[in-house]
């Protein structure tokens, strides 16, 4: 008998095709959320006293509560792209199963992350700088917060580099430790075709309730 009623989440974040199928495209590996999901939010897992908190992280076999995130400094990583290209129309965000508009602001990240959390994309190329939502878990890993460490680097440098395979199963094709829209790599001057795009960004993780106040700004 579950200690909680866990419903029909699976954190492993494996990916389906609209057909269900299993599928590896780019790196990306991830399971989108069913209907009538019954996850507990990170804020009703924190409200629970903290036996009841590792019970639960226990019958899952991991962290139940998304990882806490503090506003970071400023990190250059490898950006990749997603959701564009043969990915529109089917690319399901891990957090909530809608699907994710490649014509609208947006990143993923290869941890889970509270809801509402922002990132601040900049090209040191151009300059140019945009604030954007979470929208998908990735790319390549999925438990891998390397911004609330600083002086750590994404998982995905190394197990590129070295030819190991990533949390998803297979060796990463790219170092990259974010994935950007079509839109957001428009937004800040990176051109070309879709769902080819790489390049070197600056993020800054920005937490609510300050992403909101952020997002505001000019």
């Amino acid at each position: 008998m579950p200690l909680l009623n866990s419903g029909n989440w699976n954190p492993d974040l494996h990916p389906r095709d609209s057909d269900g199928e299993f599928r590896y495209n780019g790196g990306r590996h991830r399971k989108s959320s069913a209907a009538g999901d019954s996850t507990p939010s990170p804020s009703a897992v924190q409200k629970l006293p903290r036996i009841w908190q590792a019970l639960f992280a226990l019958e899952l076999g991991q962290m139940a509560n998304a990882p806490s995130v503090n506003h970071t400094a400023q990190i250059t990583v490898t950006a990749s792209e997603f959701s564009g290209g043969n990915e529109r129309g089917h690319m399901p965000s891990a957090y909530d199963g809608t699907q994710v508009n490649p014509d609208a602001l947006g990143v993923a990240l290869p941890a889970r992350l509270p809801s509402g959390t922002m990132v601040r994309v900049t090209n040191p190329a151009t300059g140019q700088s945009v604030i954007a939502p979470v929208r998908d878990i990735g790319p390549h890993n999925v438990n891998d917060p390397f911004w609330n460490h600083p002086s750590q680097r994404p998982a995905a440098e190394a197990q590129h580099a070295n030819g190991v395979p990533a949390q998803n199963g297979h060796v990463p094709a790219n170092p990259a430790g974010i994935d950007l829209t079509p839109a957001t790599m428009n937004a800040i001057g990176i051109h070309g075709a879709e769902n080819t795009r790489q390049a070197p960004v600056v993020i800054e993780v920005i937490p609510p309730p300050h992403a909101s106040a952020a997002a505001r700004r000019p």
